[in-house]
């Protein structure tokens, strides 16, 4: 039995369950566009990423560092293959994404 929030869902062995968590999605492809309006120009820094969105200059911080998540972890969650305690909000909590793809792997329950 796997715990998710306030649910709760019993796992079976060989059961490959797609899980597409579409805040999850939303906030990884929000990550990668903030970096992209950054390569290209649209924005000039973090600050203006949290004014556009009106949020905090540290939340727009700490999500942002998404768009450099492993290749291999982006890739499941757009499949819905990710650990099934792998959350948006989890990731949000996480404080900082470790540089290497393998620890964020371990971190991230890989």
């Amino acid at each position: 039995m796997k715990r998710r929030g306030v649910e709760k869902k019993i796992i079976l062995p060989g059961n490959n369950t797609i899980n597409k968590d579409q805040n999850l999605m939303a906030l990884i492809a929000r990550s990668y566009r903030w970096l992209q309006d950054l390569k290209e120009g649209r924005v000039n820094n973090i600050t203006e990423i949290a004014a556009n969105e009106k949020m905090d200059d540290g939340d727009a911080s700490r999500f942002i560092q998404f768009a450099f998540l492993a290749p291999e972890i982006v890739t499941s969650i757009f499949e819905g293959r990710q650990p099934l305690d792998l959350t948006s909000e989890k990731l949000k909590r996480l404080g900082s994404l470790p540089h290497s793809w393998s620890d964020q792997k371990s971190r991230l329950g890989y």
